[in-house]
């Protein structure tokens, strides 16, 4: 893993609390990890003695100039809570962890948002003009039919 280029860092930082204290890997697949920067230096021993796979938590990755959020920022609490989510009642919700669409209303703000069902957070959805993403990884999905309440 090697630090992220310095002209990344504000773009991954604004996903996360302000002032969290982090620093920023690249893994050789391209993912995005954030580590406390009190741990850098840990990390750094360890790696020379160790083979990593990973550490920190997966914020998400580049893709050009696009950063694509990870579903693990999604669950993790260093997230930013100043981000935009919409607040899912329990059949969209249920549509969501299905890894299935809904129809996108007309309040919804384009771009990355937060899918969240009574105030907690389930996921990413891109908002577009004409439809909704659902970034839920597959492996993530409920596969079960789910009855009334």
């Amino acid at each position: 893993m090697r630090p992220i280029p310095k002209n990344q860092v504000p773009e991954a930082a604004g996903w996360l609390q302000p002032d969290a204290g982090l620093r920023y890997f690249q893994t050789p697949s391209g993912e995005i990890m954030a580590l406390p920067a009190s741990l850098e230096n840990d990390y750094l021993v360890l790696e020379k003695h160790l083979k990593t796979k990973w550490f920190g938590t997966n914020i998400g990755e580049f893709k050009g100039k696009d950063f694509i959020p990870g579903h693990a920022l999604a669950m993790s609490l260093l997230i930013n809570p100043g981000l935009p989510g919409i607040e899912l009642g329990r059949e969209q919700a249920q549509l969501f962890l299905k890894k299935e669409t809904f129809e996108r209303t007309a309040d919804m703000v384009n771009g990355w948002v937060l899918a969240k069902y009574q105030g907690f957070n389930l996921g990413w959805l891109k908002v577009l003009p004409n439809r909704l993403n659902n970034y839920l990884p597959p492996e993530r999905r409920i596969r079960m039919e789910l009855g009334e309440g």
